[in-house]
This record gives C-alpha cells, structure tokens and sequence, in this order.
C-alpha cells in the first residue's frame, strides 16, 4: 500500500516531523500467545532488509490468521508532542489483553532517541449534542467529551493536509476494522440498541458515517477491532 495520503513528507526523525508528516515505524507480536509485542524503533532505527523494513503491517493489522510477526506502518503526527498510527497494528486482541499489557494507559519507549509513551486513543464516554453537549443519543456529532482524541484528531484532521482526491481513509484507513479507546461509555447509555455496563469500552470507527460510536465487553477479541498506537512525548 502507499504511505498516509497526506500532504506531509516522510520523515526519519520525530523531532523534524511537522503536523501531516509520517514516519516508517516496526512492530512485531508474540502471536502465539496473542499479547502486545511493542514498537521497535522508527525511521533509521529500523535495520534495512528486515522484516520492520520489508514486511508491511495489513491495513486491518496483524492477527491469528497471519503467519508473520513483524513489520511496519506509519505513525502520522496530528498534533504537538502526538504521533497517532496510520491503521490499526493488531487486530483479534482484547482491551483486557491491552491493558494487562499496559497498552491502554501507555508504557515508556524510546523511538529515533526521543522518549514518549505508546498507549491507546481516547474516544469518549458518551455522545456529543451540536452544541458540544452530552448527549444520551446519537446525534451524529461524535463522542462526548468533543476533545477525545478519536474526533478531534483523527476525524477532525484538516482536510487541507489530505492529498487532492483522497479521503480520510486513505490517511487512518478507519472503515474496515474498529480501534478499541480507554474509555468506558457511561453507565446506562443506549448504544448499539443495549444499555452500557461497567464491562464495555468505546470502540471508534468510520462506519457509514465518520463519527460513528460503537461498544463492545472489553474480553472480545475479532477481527474486526484492534489496536491503534499512539506515541506521545514532550515537544519543545
């Protein structure tokens, strides 16, 4: 597949990366026992002729029906000090199995020499009015709060940085697979048509519409959710 179709540059360093720029970075998954392997390094980090550098990650991520355990995607900066992935890395992968994992919250990693955390977007805990507001129904304005990093980052990326002629699909590829966020819906929200409980968590998606809002029990596990990394890390 080609790079995010921004309007940025591929970079090999986080600290030369503006807003829209992206970054080659490795992955690899300890499959047989389906838990978070971690970011190996990014750009020149990445030895030449590996599998990080030759093995592109699937669209929909890595998961049981893949032989292989390693390879890349892009990390695309949205904001200062934040890098979010340009798909999702890891699908058939609970958020319990994140979590124990510390994936969710996030884990120290170093990437191109800069020290940041990985961890998981946040997505909202409720839907969100035209005005910004809680909703307990879908108005089809996203997650509540607005400034959940799934709309405001990803569903908001400005549409000047996208190449002419392609979508925001072409950039976080967010149609055909959910990422699972932090956060928990509040407790007696209809979503999906059923009452949300302690167990569920947000999953964020472009499906129909981009602000789509989903949720499932956080021990589900299928190919259809997976895990989207973010990088965050201090920017002076």
């Amino acid at each position: 597949m080609p790079v995010p179709a921004t309007t940025g540059q591929l970079r090999t360093r986080i600290e030369d990366t503006q807003i829209g720029d992206y970054i080659k970075t490795g992955y690899f998954t300890q499959t047989s026992i389906n838990l978070y392997g971690g970011i190996t390094g990014a750009g020149s980090d990445i030895p030449p002729g590996s599998p990080y550098d030759t093995n592109e990650i699937p669209l929909t991520g890595f998961g049981s029906g893949n032989t292989a355990t390693a390879g890349y995607f892009y990390f695309i900066k949205v904001a200062k000090g934040l890098l979010i992935a340009d798909r999702v890395i890891h699908n058939q992968i609970s958020w319990d199995t994140l979590n124990s994992n510390k994936a969710i919250q996030g884990y120290p990693k170093t990437l191109t020499g800069i020290q940041g955390i990985i961890r998981s977007l946040t997505g909202g805990v409720a839907y969100a009015d035209a005005n910004g507001n809680k909703s307990t129904t879908d108005q089809g304005y996203g997650g509540w709060p607005t400034n959940n990093e799934w709309d405001k980052y990803i569903n908001r990326f400005p549409q000047e940085l996208i190449q002419s002629g392609k979508t925001l699909d072409d950039v976080f590829h967010s149609k055909n697979i959910g990422t699972w966020t932090q956060d928990t819906p509040q407790l007696g929200i209809i979503i999906n048509s059923s009452s949300s409980t302690a167990s569920d968590r947000m999953i964020r998606r472009e499906l129909g519409a981009p602000y789509h809002i989903h949720k499932v029990t956080s021990n589900t596990s299928g190919t259809l959710i997976g895990f989207r990394p973010v990088f965050e890390y201090i920017e002076s």
